[in-house]
């Protein structure tokens, strides 16, 4: 199940729309663009890979692996026809291109995606076509397809886990594993992707900083094993080590030189270090820095502290999971 966006552009603004994506050569006064021009653009996302090509176009997948966001691109050309003859307006000229954003998803897909999306439009002229809204509404902003995104993935969800079928698509399918997928609340959820997706730039800021030079973790999601819903945030803390620390549930330390490992309830370490932490900032997130000199002060702390096994949970793949509350209605 997904959210389909049919890409196109506005005749008054294109008149030549044979060329947009196709094999013919600019006309005058038409800026001619390419199945090429298109891939290069995908390309500089750094998370594009092309799953098939044809005569026609391709389709290719957007996939960030460290948020786990996807999307699939389609440019097919033998398909004009069908899209143009079911939502005919003045001045719709359909590209070929679609993309379709998966529902089962935490809402950061849209949200990532969507910046991708009109970013794209603004590139190649173009507009989005949203066929999930009723009434149908044209040239949709990014804010119109994340309300409209979350609404279909809300209620896919909320539908599927009820072991309902109403408002569903006919035909639907549901996996068990879809259903399966635990939940964290979305402001949480939308917390740790906002880190993620930034962490490159927010390693280049430390790089840039003459206070602060420490280690960017990965902020991990973790969760008891065999326990479906209860998830945590859990980040690496190896003694001796100066850190960004964003706020979690459990720490997973490294101590003696790190030849022993275990984790620990941030309840039970934090009031032991919270002394040598300082407040940061960046992009709007607040975080704790732990510097280097002070992580050398806190080695004794962290040998001291009682660590649990490791084993008692594991770490949850990017995406995998979902933000949306179904016990708590529409």
């Amino acid at each position: 199940m997904s959210h389909i966006l049919y890409f196109y552009v506005d005749e008054a603004d294109r008149p030549a729309k044979k060329g947009l994506f196709g094999p013919l050569k600019a006309g005058p006064g038409y800026e001619y663009v390419s199945a090429d021009d298109l891939k290069s653009f995908l390309h500089r996302s750094g998370h594009f890979e092309e799953k098939a090509a044809a005569k026609d176009g391709f389709e290719a997948d957007y996939y960030n692996k460290h948020t786990g966001t996807t999307m699939t691109f389609r440019l097919r050309r033998s398909t004009i026809h069908d899209v143009e003859s079911r939502y005919s307006f003045p001045g719709f000229s359909y590209t070929g291109l679609s993309v379709s954003i998966e529902y089962f998803r935490p809402a950061y897909f849209i949200h990532e995606g969507s910046a991708l999306i009109e970013e794209m439009c603004r590139e190649f002229r173009m507009y989005v076509l949203d066929p999930q809204l009723s009434p149908l509404l044209k040239k949709c902003m990014a804010v119109t397809i994340v309300r409209s995104w979350e609404a279909g993935n809300d209620k896919a969800v909320r539908t599927a886990l009820a072991g309902g079928a109403g408002g569903m698509p006919e035909n639907a399918q549901v996996s068990p594993g879809r259903q399966a997928r635990p939940y964290m609340p979305r402001d949480r959820m939308m917390a740790w992707w906002k880190y993620t997706y930034s962490k490159e730039e927010l390693k280049k800021k430390v790089g840039e900083s003459a206070t602060v030079r420490v280690h960017v973790p990965e902020w991990k999601i973790i969760r008891p094993a065999g326990v479906r819903h209860q998830l945590f945030f859990a980040m690496t803390l190896a003694e001796g080590i100066g850190y960004i620390m964003p706020p979690c549930d459990v720490y997973l330390v490294k101590r003696n030189g790190f030849k022993e490992v275990g984790a620990v309830d941030a309840r039970e370490l934090m009031p032991r270090i919270r002394e040598y932490l300082r407040p940061w900032s960046f992009s709007g997130m607040e975080f704790n820095v732990l510097t280097s000199s002070d992580a050398r002060k806190i080695v004794g702390i962290l040998r001291d502290v009682p660590l649990e096994s490791i084993h008692k949970y594991e770490q949850i793949a990017p995406g995998s999971f979902i933000d949306v509350d179904a016990a708590a209605g529409p």
